[in-house]
């Protein structure tokens, strides 16, 4: 068995758009694709999702932290400046130096 998280496009357009020009596209079958949400948008939707639940998700932190470790230095830290955008820059600080990437 496998937990899927799905994303629906969000109200904030410039962020959607984003993310669909990150996304990774993989054929699961002859006929059959699928488009996935880049590491940095699974972030950043976490912190979201972890913030309008007013901080409080072990599981999504968990999450959070799972990402930026797996992931490490491959992950694109220009996606600090979505966080600024979106007001996560703190939570994504917090989150760099839980996971051992930050100073």
């Amino acid at each position: 068995m496998q937990k899927v998280d799905i994303f629906l496009l969000d109200k904030q357009k410039t962020l959607a758009e984003s993310e669909m020009q990150r996304s990774q596209r993989l054929e699961i079958s002859p006929d059959r694709t699928i488009w996935l949400a880049s590491a940095e948008d699974i972030i950043l939707q976490k912190l979201i999702w972890y913030r309008m639940g007013n901080r409080v998700s072990d599981r999504q932190w968990r999450d959070i932290l799972g990402v930026l470790k797996v992931q490490g230095k491959s992950l694109d830290f220009d996606l600090a400046d979505w966080a600024k955008m979106l007001e996560l820059e703190e939570m994504m600080t917090q989150a760099l130096r839980s996971a051992g990437l930050g100073e």
